[in-house]
């Protein structure tokens, strides 16, 4: 209830003229926060429609919505990473949606890198190409902000910041493997068409140190190369970075006793042997874990390879005038610093 001042009282230099002023604007902002819905949903929506080339988590939640049936046979220049680093989803089959401007484009098939000559009003295939090419900068409106700022290449990289952080990363997804209901050291790999791959899993095998701590060296292959469990699906390896999804039954397993009757009947069903896990090419092409030079997959495992590293919790003096380095305790130094800073004060 809103108190008026007496009629006498009017002027606007008087109290109670203020205290009634004051009281109408709060019953203003009251009123106005009553209509206004605070969701978290709808906090999350308006996250997602802004414009964050340099997110990116952003990026890869566009990645998650191309899908094979949607978005199939297109050459590289418009693959999912480019459309979605330019800040398409895939809303439908052919169809890419901006959630900033809400424009919506159609790139249809085919448009393949090789085949026959594709037309489109008296254009020849390599004119259509750049053609579509283009509308993934221009297709924006003139106000948004993914016209002609597509992401930067450096955040399409995998994310790996230290060989401390690249050794956490195995870590984790190693322990979830380990924690998941399949068997995945049965799970067949293939890696004779992968020298690189193949010559660091003979030297995984050959350190102690690293068996000691990885008992399941196809555990460990698959987290080095980045695959991880799929939480709503245990059954599925998922790579977090290209989005990439496999069902592991798809693939040839070790027989054991207590499934060589499954294992058999799931290779008749097939109608032949299954094929063996190659942890490299399952990944699309343009994933970071296996495209680049070197790709990060090697990175990881040379971090992982080097038993010698020193611990996280140290460092390392610069000082080139020292001739045998030692390491620094970051703990020691920072009560050194606060014991002066007490008694400075």
């Amino acid at each position: 209830m809103i108190r008026r001042p007496p009629r006498s009282t009017l002027s606007s230099s008087s109290a109670a003229s203020d205290v009634y002023k004051r009281q109408l604007a709060q019953h203003r902002v009251a009123r106005a926060l009553r209509r206004t819905v605070w969701s978290q949903e709808a906090v999350a929506q308006a996250t997602q429609q802004e414009c964050r080339p340099w997110d990116r988590e952003d990026l890869i939640r566009r990645l998650r919505s191309f899908q094979t049936w949607k978005w199939f046979g297109k050459p590289s220049p418009l693959s999912a990473m480019e459309c979605a680093r330019h800040g398409w989803t895939n809303s439908g089959v052919d169809t890419l949606t901006c959630q900033v401007c809400k424009t919506t484009i159609r790139i249809k098939t085919p448009v393949s890198d090789s085949g026959s000559t594709l037309q489109k009003d008296g254009l020849q295939k390599d004119d259509v190409l750049k053609e579509q090419v283009a509308s993934l900068s221009e297709g924006h409106s003139n106000h948004c902000g993914w016209r002609q700022n597509p992401c930067h290449d450096s955040v399409m990289s995998a994310p790996i910041r230290t060989p401390a952080h690249a050794l956490l990363q195995i870590q984790e997804r190693y322990d979830q493997m380990q924690e998941s209901a399949l068997h995945l050291a049965d799970l067949c790999l293939s890696v004779d068409s992968e020298p690189q791959l193949k010559q660091v899993i003979n030297q995984i095998q050959k350190s102690t140190a690293v068996m000691q701590k990885y008992s399941n060296t196809t555990g460990l292959v698959l987290a080095l190369v980045g695959w991880s469990i799929r939480g709503d699906q245990e059954h599925c390896l998922t790579c977090h970075e290209c989005t990439r999804t496999i069902g592991v039954w798809n693939f040839q397993h070790r027989v054991r006793n207590q499934d060589k009757e499954l294992y058999s009947g799931r290779k008749r069903k097939l109608g032949g042997k299954a094929p063996e896990f190659n942890p490299i090419q399952e990944h699309y092409w343009y994933c970071p874990w296996v495209s680049g030079c070197p790709a990060a997959w090697s990175k990881a495992g040379a971090a992982l390879l080097e038993t010698d590293a020193p611990s996280p919790a140290f460092i390392f003096s610069p000082d080139p005038k020292q001739d045998n380095i030692e390491p620094i305790s970051l703990a020691a130094n920072v009560s050194k610093f606060l014991s002066a800073s007490i008694l400075n004060h």
